[in-house]
């Protein structure tokens, strides 16, 4: 068996074959012929730079400049992050992600070896000239609005370089370096007081209006403990000097399109190392570039005309489709072309929709998210309308589409399978006389005896038919006989059924598919069945659309009964733990009981950390610092 010394030695051999050696002059070499390459064929725009003993890589694939032109929310809100240990050598990657309908697409990226401010600024400005000339942020110097954490470098070169930017802080870090710093002992805040301070400081966050947010403010200041602590009320004087980089109440007529967080870029990293690097650290500058520009470019590519060829979840997309509201249509009115008046039937408020701008005076439509008043006045005038809403709809697929691919799908690719009387494609044909696609032209050529046969077999549809409704009828009735005999065994399981039904079923293929599986069910059995096929292939990693989960989550999941595996089937059953089952209290010393196991980290989720009133895990604390 060879050594380890041996391995690593034929490792690093055959990987410096295609991308050179992993350190060293010759390294950049490598990286700079790569990168001519890429911009000879028109791949990337790229810029290879050094600052003093630091050095960057500024990239620009095709998606992404494609992205900048075709893109209107890339004049709206662009979201900027780092994330690290993607590669032996440890570089920071920095990426700039706009959110979408199909989710945030990157619109540039920058390597550094350095966190330095003047690395990342330097490194900016060449990234800036890798952009598409005149056509970058959709033909507007910069975005209005940059979204990022509290990391100073980074706001202060975004602010240097687009000075009429208005640069925002993600709510979620600002809540989480909050709890980091009232969980500090050094900051001497007793553990009595922190979930006080803390939902306080909450309340004021996410406050609709400024006269709410001085209020609540007022109530926080008056807390006896930042009375007590004037290191406490230093903190939050320091932070409510810059309410207007988080507040809520500042975020009205923002084009935030309900993105108060960074998660795009979040699930962007995520996507990186989980699906691209498969969690495996790159050879060498050279190779975790090629993989940014070759495979996150593919999967890119295939996540944007998967979202245009309808594959997608609805549920996860339920905020981002108009759905049908309480409104009557006799409630709308039309003021000008784009602009409609709303009166609320519950409150009788009037309000005003904005498709063009995509905006509503009401509060959740305020900073560009899709609200009941919008979906109501797409839905009655037409969802496939242009509107600056993100939303899932025919040119929205379009404009991705064109970002994915850089071509045009033909006129009717996205339009629905089944199309209407008022909406037959019509067809020229070579006499000069046109034919449309319905059944009438179909049939003009067809014989008297066709005609009979069909008059025959349409008897006898009619007649299935009605047997088969006089059959759901029977069962319907079964149901309700049910709800009113038993109602406590019937409505828990006809609750179950209707949210299944509005969960997996508000499309007509949903509900095709419900209907066709109803009641196929085998028992334990198949669940066993399933498990044996599974083992063989155990040590085979699964390649199909996963479960999205943070990677350390897999391993902080603990079981009640450890060491057993657990057949589910029938009615979900609730878990039984040892001090809560008489037959099992007298057991509590054994594995099924309560036995102190050894001590765990700190969860990194942070309600979770609040509501238990313990300490956040121990990452990025310089990070999350908010003065």
């Amino acid at each position: 068996m060879p050594t380890i010394s041996i391995a690593s030695k034929l490792f690093a051999k055959e990987f410096a074959k295609d991308y050179g050696p992993s350190s060293g002059l010759e390294s950049f070499v490598a990286v700079e012929q790569l990168l001519q390459q890429y911009t000879s064929n028109g791949t990337c725009m790229s810029k290879l730079g050094q600052v003093g003993s630091s050095y960057y890589v500024s990239l620009c694939t095709s998606l992404m400049a494609r992205a900048h032109e075709l893109l209107p929310q890339t004049a709206e809100l662009v979201m900027v992050d780092a994330a690290g240990g993607l590669d032996r050598q440890r570089h920071r990657l920095y990426l700039l992600v706009t959110p979408t309908a199909a989710g945030g697409v990157p619109i540039g990226a920058i390597i550094a070896d350095s966190e330095k401010e003047e690395v990342f600024s330097t490194a900016l400005e060449a990234l800036i000239t890798c952009f598409p000339q005149q056509k970058a942020f959709f033909g507007h110097q910069g975005p209005q609005i940059f979204l990022t954490d509290n990391d100073l470098k980074e706001r202060q070169g975004l602010q240097r370089l687009f000075p009429s930017s208005k640069m925002l802080l993600c709510q979620f870090h600002v809540l989480k370096a909050v709890w980091a710093w009232l969980c500090d002992p050094k900051h001497g805040i007793s553990k009595d007081d922190r979930q006080e301070i803390y939902m306080t400081f909450k309340s004021v966050l996410y406050a609709v209006d400024e006269p709410k947010l001085n209020s609540r403010y007022d109530q926080l200041t008056g807390l006896t403990a930042l009375e007590d602590s004037t290191q406490c009320s230093s903190y939050f004087d320091k932070l409510w000097c810059s309410r207007w980089d988080w507040a809520t109440a500042f975020r009205t007529s923002l084009p935030l399109r309900g993105s108060n967080t960074t998660n795009y870029i979040e699930v962007a990293f995520r996507i990186l190392k989980d699906c691209v690097f498969d969690r495996v650290m790159a050879f060498s500058l050279c190779q975790l570039v090629d993989f940014i520009v070759t495979r996150y470019e593919a999967y890119m590519e295939k996540r944007l005309l998967d979202f245009c060829n309808g594959r997608y979840g609805k549920a996860l997309l339920r905020n981002m489709m108009p759905a049908p509201a309480d409104i009557p249509d006799s409630c709308i009115s039309l003021i000008e072309s784009g602009l409609y008046s709303v009166i609320s039937p519950t409150s009788g408020s009037t309000y005003t929709v904005d498709l063009q701008k995509g905006f509503c005076t009401c509060y959740i439509g305020a900073s560009g998210k899709l609200c009941k008043h919008a979906s109501a006045v797409l839905l009655q005038a037409d969802i496939e309308i242009t509107s600056r809403y993100n939303i899932v709809s025919a040119d929205a697929k379009l404009s991705l589409f064109k970002v994915a691919t850089g071509q045009s799908p033909p006129k009717d690719w996205f339009a629905p399978l089944t199309a209407s009387a008022d909406n037959l494609v019509h067809i020229r044909m070579p006499d000069g006389t046109e034919n449309s696609n319905d059944s009438t032209g179909r049939d003009a050529c067809e014989s008297s005896d066709n005609h009979v046969n069909a008059g025959t077999s349409a008897d006898s549809h009619t007649t299935a038919l009605e047997e088969l409704l006089s059959r759901f009828e029977n069962f319907v009735s079964r149901i309700k006989q049910g709800l009113l005999e038993s109602p406590a065994t019937f409505t828990p399981a006809l609750d179950q059924m209707m949210s299944n039904i509005d969960k997996f079923a508000s499309t007509e293929t949903g509900l095709l598919s419900a209907m066709h599986t109803v009641g196929k069910y085998s028992g334990l059995e198949s669940v066993v069945h399933q498990r044996r096929l599974n083992s063989s292939t155990a040590g085979f990693r699964r390649r199909g659309i996963q479960i999205g989960v943070q990677p350390t989550a897999v391993g902080r999941r603990r079981h009640t009964l450890t060491g057993k595996r657990k057949l589910t089937a029938g009615r979900p059953c609730g878990t039984v733990l040892a001090h809560q089952s008489t037959a099992l209290q007298t057991h509590d010393y054994t594995t099924f009981g309560t036995m102190p196991s050894h001590k765990r980290k700190a969860p990194h989720n942070l309600q979770r950390c609040v509501y238990s009133n313990i300490g956040l895990g121990g990452t990025k604390h310089a990070k999350l610092s908010i003065v």
